[in-house]
């Protein structure tokens, strides 16, 4: 469901309104991708740059996860947290548990 296609997708077929969802979608597969390295030519087979092993610590995927991710998830948060029109559990349900954001910050 988290996948590039499934974003492809959305931005082809329901683009108006979903940009937020698009977001969400490619950013948590890129995510996903680049935890699930597991063997040498998978990204290239499936062509998904973002399989391929780390050789590198410099790699701007490690880049990517440190900061452009982690900030996207802070500020998904902090975006659900201002909005001060819908109610405190309802606000709750639109971001992602503590327990699962500490989990992907660890990871």
């Amino acid at each position: 469901v988290l996948s590039s296609r499934v974003a492809n997708a959305l931005a082809a077929f329901h683009a108006n309104g979903n940009q937020a969802t698009i977001k969400f979608v490619r950013n948590f597969d890129k995510f996903f991708d680049c935890l699930n390295v597991r063997s040498m030519k998978e990204g290239i087979n499936k062509r998904k740059p973002n399989l391929l092993p780390f050789n590198n610590p410099a790699d701007p995927r490690l880049e990517w996860l440190k900061k452009d991710f982690l900030q996207y998830l802070a500020d998904w948060d902090e975006a659900v947290d201002q909005r001060v029109e819908i109610s405190k559990s309802d606000r709750v349900r639109m971001k992602l548990s503590r327990e699962t954001l500490e989990g992907i910050r660890m990871t």
